[in-house]
């Protein structure tokens, strides 16, 4: 599956250093380079600077031939759905509710750093628990107690559905 993703999932991906999941969950991975801009800003933990530095053999950087959506979202959001929709991609990875709300309209579904981590435990690749309590403790992810809450909840209800099925 050919996804785009935008600065917020791949910087805190980063940072809680799940990052690598993404080439196991999705085949292939694109971003833009003006989202590998945003992940150099001196505003960024020196960890997700340093990874955008040295972009992974795994992740694809493409400029959209036409960018559009400037007048709703930002140019990291603006640039990730512009390259979504020339791609023909059918997944965007993306936090922001803007980029999703438009997202949406143009077709394209999209998956945040909640939802990257929750397939990433169904599939074993990464401790969830763990690597949630380091969400949610030592980054800047905007969260609540009962987003974390409910999304623990959703991993045990569909851990335990699945191993009801073995």
């Amino acid at each position: 599956m050919l996804v785009v993703s935008d600065t917020s999932p791949l910087r805190y991906l980063v940072e809680v250093g799940a990052v690598d999941v993404l080439p196991k969950l999705y085949s292939s991975v694109l971003t833009t380079p003006q989202v590998m801009q945003e992940l150099r800003a001196e505003h960024f933990p020196d960890s997700v600077r340093m990874w955008a530095q040295r972009v992974p053999v795994w992740l694809a950087v493409e400029s959209p031939h036409r960018m559009g959506f400037r007048d709703q979202l930002d140019d990291g959001e603006a640039s990730a759905l512009s390259l979504a929709c020339e791609r023909g991609c059918h997944l965007l990875l993306v936090d922001e509710r803007a980029g999703s709300r438009v997202a949406h309209e143009c077709g394209i579904r999209t998956i945040g750093t909640l939802g990257i981590l929750l397939e990433a435990g169904y599939e074993n690749l990464i401790d969830f628990h763990a690597t949630i309590q380091c969400l949610a403790t030592k980054t800047a992810f905007r969260h609540t107690k009962s987003l974390i809450g409910s999304v623990i909840a959703d991993f045990e209800k569909e851990r335990a559905r699945r191993a009801s099925r073995l």
